[in-house]
């Protein structure tokens, strides 16, 4: 036997015993500790929020339900809403300027219920979105103050919107763009508003939501394409019509108006044409005249012969031709009476003119604006021969000649000579001398009056036929 001989003890496997050993003292320690991280959860947990907590979009994890009333008291006192106009920005406070208050309203169960705090390991990967509400309060009296004094609602800082029309670029058309101004529609900035309020959103895009008024017709517009198209190729025109002592001026969208798919439209033109006559024909029409008395009456009737009276048809022929040769040019009407003179009132009269009163008996003449004479006179024989009122013209004159008539239609004639006539009306009344008469003015006209005439002595009645020309106006009130 060797001397180092012994009894040899059986070889183990000393790592597989040690994790034997080492097992059960792991779990003996892993799971109280987790057990006790849970209980600290669920005790934590009844005070704060879980992970990934939002109320109204924003993140309250692991706070505590007081910052829910702090994040509402900070948003009352802190929220302003900007205003992005077209030509700047303005902001309106809401607390300062609206008495806006934001309060939130927890859940029936409350902010924190029974059963979250007990399954918060759930909310490490989960949402927990609360169920609370938010309550906003403002003074809807004291946001229309608010929106009402805003700067860009004031008048003389909004432009009204200006449609798209076709203007001219030299000597040819263009489409003048639209220009959509900056003019804020206040209802609609209040609906939007109070939405905007209530959604929490800081800043409104005022354009974008559609809170300014919009010119009408745009540079894409069909029919302002169409008449572009017709005419782009066209001269600029412009024509100014003298209406004696007034003008009228018509531009390049006046005249494209006035024509058709061929030209100028003489039925348009006509059209035209009557709005100048309604507008400037004193012509048996009634217009203001300031009396010898210094009382101002309105004189004309349907007896005139003095004022202005627009030919219809050679004015409009007047204006077409004009039209057609796209040219800027001055042309007159087509008068079929003319006045002198033209004045701001819409008389015609002027200052130089001879005036009859009938219940006066009396005559003024003035020469630019000057009284020159006064004379009494005899008119007609009062409700048989009554001397028309009206507004007339010296027509003709004559002199050393007679005048003739009957006493009725087929009744006595009778024939009389003057020194000197001037016809007012073609029917056989003017003014002239009488020799015939020795007294002039007073009542003789109520029951020993002329045919129709204005009869005088024969020094007035040559003073006004050598001082007064043909058209002189003569008013007889």
């Amino acid at each position: 036997m060797a001397k180092h001989d012994k009894k040899r003890k059986p070889v183990t496997n000393n790592k597989k015993e040690t994790e034997e050993r080492r097992g059960p003292k792991v779990g003996r320690i892993v799971i109280p500790l987790v057990l006790l991280v849970y209980l600290v959860g669920v005790i934590a947990f009844h005070k704060v929020f879980v992970f990934h907590t939002t109320f109204n979009g924003e993140n309250f994890s692991l706070k505590s339900p007081e910052a829910i009333d702090q994040a509402m008291e900070e948003d009352t006192n802190n929220r302003v809403i900007t205003l992005k106009e077209i030509d700047g920005e303005e902001t309106i406070s809401l607390s300062q300027e609206l008495d806006y208050v934001k309060t939130a309203i927890p859940p029936e169960k409350g902010w924190i219920d029974k059963i979250t705090p007990w399954i918060w390991p759930k909310y490490i990967f989960a949402k927990n979105q609360l169920k609370g509400t938010v309550n906003v309060d403002y003074s809807r009296e004291k946001l229309d103050e608010a929106i009402g004094s805003l700067n860009a609602l004031q008048p003389e800082n909004m432009r009204a919107p200006k449609d798209a029309y076709l203007g001219r670029d030299g000597d040819v058309y263009v489409i003048v763009p639209e220009d959509d101004g900056n003019q804020i529609i206040k209802e609609n900035l209040m609906a939007i508003f109070e939405n905007y309020i209530t959604e929490s959103d800081e800043e409104i895009d005022l354009d974008a939501v559609g809170c300014y008024t919009k010119a009408a017709i745009r540079s894409d517009n069909p029919d302002l394409v169409a008449t572009y198209e017709k005419y782009k190729a066209a001269n600029f025109q412009k024509i100014t019509i003298d209406m004696t002592g007034a003008t009228e001026v018509l531009e390049t969208p006046d005249i494209i108006a006035m024509w058709d798919e061929n030209g100028p439209s003489k039925d348009k033109i006509r059209e035209y044409v009557y709005t100048l006559r309604d507008k400037y024909d004193t012509y048996e029409e009634q217009r203001p005249f300031v009396t010898s008395y210094g009382n101002e009456i309105m004189v004309g009737s349907r007896t005139d012969t003095y004022g202005f009276l627009i030919d219809v048809e050679g004015t409009v022929e007047a204006i077409n031709t004009a039209m057609a040769s796209k040219a800027i040019q001055s042309i007159a009407p087509v008068w079929q009476a003319v006045g002198w003179t033209r004045t701001a009132n819409g008389g015609d009269i002027g200052n130089t003119y001879i005036e009859v009163s009938i219940d006066s008996q009396m005559l003024w003449a003035y020469y630019n604006g000057e009284l020159v004479r006064t004379a009494y006179v005899v008119s007609g024989l009062m409700d048989k021969f009554d001397t028309p009122r009206g507004v007339y013209s010296v027509l003709l004159k004559k002199t050393d000649t007679f005048l003739e008539g009957e006493e009725e239609p087929g009744g006595k004639k009778w024939k009389n000579h003057v020194d000197f006539w001037m016809a007012l009306t073609w029917s056989g009344i003017g003014l002239h001398n009488a020799d015939w008469r020795s007294e002039f003015g007073g009542g003789i006209y109520q029951w020993g009056g002329s045919h129709g005439c204005v009869n005088m002595d024969y020094d007035d009645a040559e003073y006004l036929y050598n001082t007064f020309g043909h058209g002189t106006p003569v008013v007889i009130w």
